[in-house]
């Protein structure tokens, strides 16, 4: 009895041993932390790279005369976002990302149209948080569930990296996202409309790269690797899609819809993957993949990118018409009301809209809609 006492005492302290180890190393480990980011002006941080469980290592912000430990450990959802500047808040080095703040223009205190975008970063939920600034005041504007995660839980690893841009003026951020867990997807945050919109749902395919143009036309590259006739470049009027946001965004599940204020621009046939876009001089360019570097596949200028004339569609036009909120509201209401496309209107450059209730006997009319085939400005016959 008293061997087996013994015993147990030795266990205990073995074990009471083993735990202080862990708690003296891991307080030598915070403190090696603390030391290495250790700051009392921004001059004192500086972007540096370590090797760890990410491919090439990872970039965070440490005190420039410090080199971070190569067992310093980060979540992979972090892995493809380095730091686009640091900064020293309260004595440790941050990371910021996405623009600087200094770089924006200053805003207008209070007045919401003039938020613009400070930064953005990835949470370890694989969640986008969108800062955003009014003056003196930095907000979180905005949180986006990329859905990059294993099991549609919060999860610190992310299937696949998730990227980001943002545009010259500041105001829009484009975040590459999932759909379902499964289908690519784009989605656009508004500084000044304080709002995210899904820009569009790719399917399974891949979006190879995006990028914010002039004027805030955003230009996405899709399609499925090795099969170049089923790439597409697509371009995206942004500003535009929510200065007209009644028009274009569907109120109940803010999709950008009717598709008035985007277009696909033809990709001269080739044999290799689409890989990448790149802005030169105003100009457009697409990239391909090939070895030993990549090659240019195709140049677009600036008036092709932001040529959307004549582009509302009859089917386009009932879609605007069916999604105002006015018409919404009468078709949940009306279990027979009927929308059609009922002739163009030569003289008003419009389509015409009719939106109706069917009855055995008769036709009992809602209201007649012209919509401008250049613009996809709504007017009615009638205000209800």
């Amino acid at each position: 009895m008293k061997k087996v006492f013994f015993i147990l005492i030795i266990a205990i302290a073995v074990i009471g041993l083993l735990f202080g180890v862990i708690y003296f190393y891991n307080r030598i480990a915070e403190k090696q932390r603390e030391s290495i980011r250790f700051c009392q002006t921004d001059t004192d941080c500086q972007i540096k790279t370590y090797k760890n469980e990410c491919v090439g290592g990872w970039s965070g912000c440490f005190n420039k005369n410090k080199t971070p430990a190569s067992n310093i450990g980060v979540s992979s959802a972090f892995c493809d976002y380095p730091p686009t500047s640091c900064s020293c808040v309260q004595g440790k080095c941050e990371a910021r990302y996405g623009l600087d703040l200094q770089a924006l223009p200053t805003p207008q205190p209070g007045l919401t149209s003039n938020a613009r975008i400070a930064s953005f970063k990835i949470d370890p939920s694989c969640n986008g948080l969108v800062y955003t600034h009014l003056g003196a005041q930095k907000v979180v504007s905005f949180q986006i569930n990329t859905g990059f995660d294993q099991s549609g839980r919060p999860s610190f690893r992310c299937q696949s990296g998730i990227r980001f841009r943002t545009s010259a003026s500041g105001k829009f951020i484009a975040v590459e996202s999932l759909s379902g867990g499964i289908d690519s997807k784009m989605t656009v945050f508004s500084a000044p409309n304080q709002q995210a919109i899904t820009l569009d749902v790719y399917g399974t395919s891949a979006i190879f790269d995006f990028i914010f143009l002039s004027q805030d036309y955003l230009a996405v590259l899709t399609g499925y690797p090795s099969l170049p006739d089923e790439q597409y470049l697509t371009i995206y009027n942004i500003d535009e899609i929510f200065t007209s946001f009644s028009n274009t965004i569907d109120p109940e599940t803010n999709y950008y819809i009717g598709h008035l204020l985007d277009k696909t621009l033809d990709i001269p046939t080739h044999s290799l993957d689409v890989a990448s876009l790149d802005s030169v001089g105003g100009d457009l360019r697409v990239y391909g993949s090939a070895t030993p570097k990549k090659q240019l596949l195709a140049i677009y200028s600036f008036r092709q990118i932001s040529d959307f004339q004549n582009r509302v569609t009859g089917p386009q036009a009932a879609t605007i018409v069916r999604n105002q909120p006015e018409v919404s509201n009468y078709f949940k209401r009306v279990p027979n009301a009927k929308i059609a496309l009922d002739h163009e209107d030569a003289a008003k450059n419009s389509w015409v809209i009719h939106v109706f209730e069917s009855l055995s006997d008769h036709v009992a009319t809602f209201n007649w809609y012209y919509v401008n085939k250049t613009t996809g400005e709504i007017t009615k016959e009638f205000n209800l």
